[in-house]
C-alpha cells in the first residue's frame, strides 16, 4: 500500500475477504413493475384510476424512482367542441405529479383524434419505514366541452400496455 492508500496487486493475485467503506448511494435495491392493457375511458372531469398500480415496500431513507409509460388516445366525431387527457401520477393519496397528453382537439362536426403515450418520470421521497407498503398509480381525466378519452385504447398504431416501474434507490 502506497502513502496515499492505493493498493497495487501482482499478476494472477487473488484476493478474499469482504470490501467495505464503498457505499452505497445510487445502487438499486429493489424493483417493482405493474401492467395493465385494459381500455377504460371517459367523458367526465373527475379523476379516476387508470388501472395501472404498482407496491413496493422501501427501506426508511431511501426513494423510489417512478417511471409511467401510459397509452392514451382522445377523440372527438360529429360534434363541436374540444377535447384533451389528463394524467396524474400519485403515491398512496398523494399527487406526485400531473400532465397533460396529446393535442387540444378542435372539431366542427366531423371527426378528430389524437392518440400517444403519456411518460412521466419522478424521483420520490416516500417516507415508509421498511415495514410499511407504498402504492402507486395513474388517474386520467377528460378536458373539454365534447368527446372522450381513453387509456390502453388498442389502436393501429401500437398495443395497449400500460407500464409502471418502481426502482428502490439508496441515498
Amino acid at each position: 500500500m502506497d502513502a496515499s492508500g492505493n493498493v497495487t496487486f501482482p499478476a494472477n493475485a487473488t484476493c478474499s475477504g469482504t470490501a467495505t467503506g464503498f457505499g452505497v448511494s445510487g445502487k438499486v435495491l429493489q424493483y417493482v413493475v405493474g401492467t395493465t392493457t385494459t381500455q377504460t375511458y371517459t367523458g367526465g372531469t373527475t379523476y379516476l384510476d387508470t388501472g395501472l398500480t404498482a407496491t413496493i415496500t422501501p427501506s426508511s431513507g431511501t426513494k423510489i424512482l417512478v417511471m409511467v409509460s401510459q397509452p392514451t388516445f382522445t377523440e372527438m366525431h360529429n360534434t363541436s367542441g374540444q377535447a384533451e387527457i389528463y394524467i396524474q401520477v400519485l403515491r398512496d393519496s398523494t399527487v406526485l405529479g400531473r400532465g397533460s397528453h396529446g393535442e387540444t382537439l378542435t372539431s366542427n362536426g366531423g371527426w378528430s383524434n389524437s392518440q400517444g403515450t403519456f411518460s412521466m418520470m419522478h424521483l420520490d421521497t416516500h417516507g415508509a419505514d421498511g415495514s410499511t407498503a407504498v402504492t402507486y398509480k395513474t388517474q386520467y381525466r377528460h378536458r373539454g366541452t365534447a368527446g372522450q378519452s381513453y387509456v390502453q385504447r388498442t389502436t393501429e398504431v401500437g398495443d395497449n400496455r400500460a407500464t409502471i416501474t418502481l426502482l428502490e434507490v439508496a441515498v
